[in-house]
């Protein structure tokens, strides 16, 4: 299992590939009428947000972040 440094350099590797497709754009045209796609955003997004989450846990010690339910809008 990757240590916390390990998942936040994951973590901004795939931060940096997000920028560069919203900069750069997901694909790129040839002569010949050729195509390369470079990336798929959605895909980044959806890693990006498990790397997020995957920290949070290494940050806790291992554990899921818990989170207090505050009903009626009053914590007592």
């Amino acid at each position: 299992m990757p240590n916390l440094s390990q998942l936040q350099a994951d973590l901004d590797l795939y931060r940096e590939a997000r920028r560069s497709i919203l900069t750069s754009g997901q694909a790129m045209g040839g002569a010949g009428g050729r195509s390369l796609t470079l990336a798929d955003l959605k895909w980044i997004d959806h890693q990006i947000r498990d790397l997020e989450a995957r920290v949070a846990q290494a940050q806790n010690g291992g554990r899921l972040p818990s989170y207090n339910v505050v009903l009626g809008g009053h914590r007592e």
